[in-house]
C-alpha cells in the first residue's frame, strides 16, 4: 500500500468535503472499498485501486488549477427563487413545483438550502427511477435501512416524519412516474411535511397537460412556478468570485452565457486558464473565442 497517497487522497477529501461514498462513485468501486483502503485493511487488488486514486488526484489537481471546481455561491434572483419556494413548501407543509432550463442553477439552490436547514431531505431523481428506489433513499434519509416493501418503507417513513416539519425535495422530478407522484402525495398527506418538485419545464407540462390521473396531483400543487433564466446583475455577482473588477467583461460574459449558470462557469474557468497560459488577462476577445470553442 502506498501510505503517501492514502494520506494524499483524505487530504484532498478533507479539502474538498468529499465523502467516500462520492469517491467511491468517482473511482467506480464502494465506498466500503474506499473504507477499507483509508484504515489500510483493503485486501482486493490495491494495484488497480492505487491506479485509479492517482489519476483522481491527478484530475483533482488540474481542477484546482485551473478553477474548475463550481463558483461560489451567491444569491442569485434564481436562487432566491428556488430557496423562497422551498422554505414556503416547509413552514406551510404544501407541495410545490419548480422547473427551468438545464443549467440555470435550480440544484446549485436546492443544496444551498439544504446546507442552511440540514433537517431538509433532498432525494436526487434519475432514468427509470422507481418508486421503490425512491422509497429506500426516503427510507435511508430518515436513518433507516432502505430495505422491506414500498408499503412498509412508507408506513416507517410516516411515522419518523409526521409533524416534523421538515421538507422533502425531488430533484429532476421529470424522472419519476405517477405512482411516485402519488406517494408523495400520501406522505404529504400522512405526515404533514412540505413536498419540493424541482425539475426542467417538460415536466410542469406533463403535470398541466395530463387529464385522469393526474387532476388530484396537480390540484395539489400550491406553488407553481417557472423560473428565468439569469440576469445581468447575477452574472455580475458570479464573474467577480472569479475576476475582480471585471467592469465591462460582465456584459460580454452574460451575453455569451445567454443567462445560464452552467455555460456560464464553463466560459469563466475557461477563459481563466487561456488567459493563464498566456501570461495575461481575461479580455473580451478570450471570452468570445472561448465561447465558440464551447459551442457544440
Amino acid at each position: 500500500m502506498n501510505r503517501d497517497l492514502c494520506s494524499a487522497l483524505k487530504k484532498e477529501m478533507d479539502r474538498r468535503g468529499l465523502t467516500q461514498t462520492v469517491v467511491g462513485r468517482a473511482l467506480n468501486r464502494s465506498s466500503a472499498t474506499i473504507s477499507q483502503y483509508l484504515s489500510g485493511t483493503y485486501k482486493g487488488n490495491i494495484t488497480a485501486l492505487e491506479k485509479r486514486i492517482k489519476s483522481f488526484l491527478e484530475s483533482s489537481e488540474t481542477r484546482s488549477l485551473f478553477h474548475q471546481d463550481d463558483l461560489p455561491f451567491r444569491l442569485t434572483s434564481v436562487a432566491k427563487r428556488v430557496m423562497g419556494i422551498a422554505r414556503l413548501c416547509q413552514v406551510d407543509g404544501v407541495i410545490g413545483l419548480v422547473v427551468g432550463d438545464s443549467g440555470v442553477g435550480k440544484t446549485r439552490a436546492v443544496r444551498e438550502y439544504q446546507e442552511q436547514h440540514p433537517e431538509a431531505i433532498v432525494i436526487d431523481a434519475f432514468h427509470h427511477y422507481r418508486t421503490k428506489d425512491v422509497m429506500s433513499d426516503l427510507h435511508k434519509a430518515v436513518n433507516l435501512s432502505g430495505e422491506g416493501t414500498v408499503q412498509k418503507m412508507f408506513r416507517d417513513v410516516v411515522e419518523r416524519l409526521k409533524n416534523s416539519e421538515r421538507l422533502v425535495v425531488i430533484d429532476e422530478a421529470e424522472h419519476v412516474n405517477l405512482a411516485t407522484l402519488d406517494l408523495l402525495r400520501r406522505l404529504n398527506d400522512f405526515a404533514g411535511v412540505g413536498v419540493l418538485y424541482v425539475g426542467l419545464p417538460r415536466f410542469r407540462e406533463d403535470v398541466s397537460s395530463k387529464s385522469g390521473d393526474y387532476e388530484y396531483i396537480k390540484s395539489r400543487i400550491v406553488v407553481p412556478a417557472t423560473l428565468k433564466r439569469l440576469t445581468l446583475s447575477d452574472t455580475e455577482s458570479l464573474v467577480e468570485t472569479r475576476i475582480p473588477s471585471a467592469n465591462g467583461l460582465c456584459k460580454v460574459f452574460h451575453q455569451c452565457s445567454a443567462g445560464n449558470g452552467r455555460r456560464l462557469r464553463n466560459l469563466l474557468n475557461n477563459a481563466v486558464r487561456v488567459a493563464g497560459h498566456n501570461g495575461g488577462k481575461v479580455t473580451a476577445e478570450i471570452v468570445e473565442a472561448v465561447q465558440k470553442e464551447l459551442t457544440v
